[in-house]
């Protein structure tokens, strides 16, 4: 679409040179001929400007609204922590969709060594999943990034519904004192942290999970290996 504008806009540059001994009424009229010969370019062109005016939108929101977000503290990570690029995803632990598209990140970051995917907590899908989301904040303020990736990995394979004695349970197995945990899961910094990224993906439009963001672009839904690309893409340059 847009290459198809580009070539009508080089067209008409050629034209402005070859016509640039007449009038300034006779080349508007020519103009005026070679649209109406071609109305398309019209509709191109007006694809064009909701484009860029709907980058432009969420380039706003983003700077605005993602602060939370865009934050790799307390994040898990895939890929290299250290990488130059990275794209945050906002997920559920009861999101099917979640699940299905982990394979594809970790393909993804397999492949692109200089980009990590930073995974945030997004609890939208009820009590379970605020649960679960708390442990593993708790989990990471009192031991620390390892032992909140080893509940990660649990929490995230879990196929039972996480009632409290089920969390209980598997926070025993890990090695964990329950009480401990859960009287962190509920302290204010935990709470702040995830009503703020339910503020900002409020903002961003976010209507469920996953979503992924990065200093430049949101996408709703699951990532695709081609849409990854795309916006690893965009980070590498700028």
């Amino acid at each position: 679409m847009r290459s198809a504008v580009a070539a009508t806009l080089l067209a008409l540059a050629y034209a402005s040179a070859a016509f640039s001994h007449e009038t300034e009424e006779a080349f508007a009229e020519k103009i005026r001929t070679y649209i109406l010969a071609n109305p398309e370019i019209i509709l191109e062109a007006m694809d064009v400007l909701a484009s860029r005016e709907a980058e432009a939108e969420v380039a706003s929101l983003l700077a605005t609204s993602a602060t939370e977000i865009l934050n790799p503290d307390r994040a898990i990570v895939l890929g290299d922590p250290a990488a130059p690029h990275r794209i945050f995803e906002l997920f559920d632990y009861r999101c099917a969709s979640c699940k299905a598209g982990h394979p594809v990140l970790e393909a993804f970051v397999a492949e692109n060594p200089d980009v990590a995917v930073m995974v945030q907590q997004l609890p939208i899908l009820g009590p379970q999943s605020d649960r679960a989301a708390r442990a593993y904040l708790a989990v990471f303020e009192l031991g620390g990034a390892e032992a909140a990736a080893r509940l990660h990995a649990v929490l995230f394979d879990l196929a039972a519904p996480l009632s409290t004695s089920v969390l209980e349970s598997v926070l025993s197995e890990l090695g964990h004192n329950p009480e401990a945990v859960e009287d962190a899961m509920y302290a204010a910094e935990i709470t702040a942290r995830i009503n703020a990224n339910k503020d900002a993906a409020l903002a961003l439009g976010a209507i469920g999970t996953p979503v992924f963001v990065t200093e430049r672009r949101v996408h709703q839904g699951v990532a695709t290996m081609e849409v990854l690309e795309e916006m690893l893409a965009d980070l590498r340059a700028n």
